[in-house]
């Protein structure tokens, strides 16, 4: 499982995302959650990318999920068949 995020933790983030604490502002948000996951089934690999969606890293899994639909996301979407509804 691979967490994908650019943006930095902030604290409007800490009511709106389980995994994050005031310990990880300004951290990368995917960073801050991946070992918080790794604990819950350490089985499952669990690592993070901090830069945008790409076609490799698309190649490199079977599924991807997108948490949002916001604009600029699917734009995105647009551009990465895998992310293609």
């Amino acid at each position: 499982m691979t967490l994908q995020d650019t943006a930095a933790c902030t604290l409007a983030d800490l009511g709106a995302h389980f995994y994050l604490t005031q310990a990880d502002v300004g951290t990368n948000r995917a960073q801050a959650c991946a070992a918080k996951l790794q604990e819950l089934n350490p089985a499952v690999a669990v690592t993070f990318v901090a830069a945008e969606i790409s076609d490799d890293l698309c190649k490199k899994h079977q599924v991807c999920a997108p948490r949002a639909k916001l604009r600029s996301e699917n734009k995105t979407r647009k551009r990465h068949s895998c992310l293609k509804k």
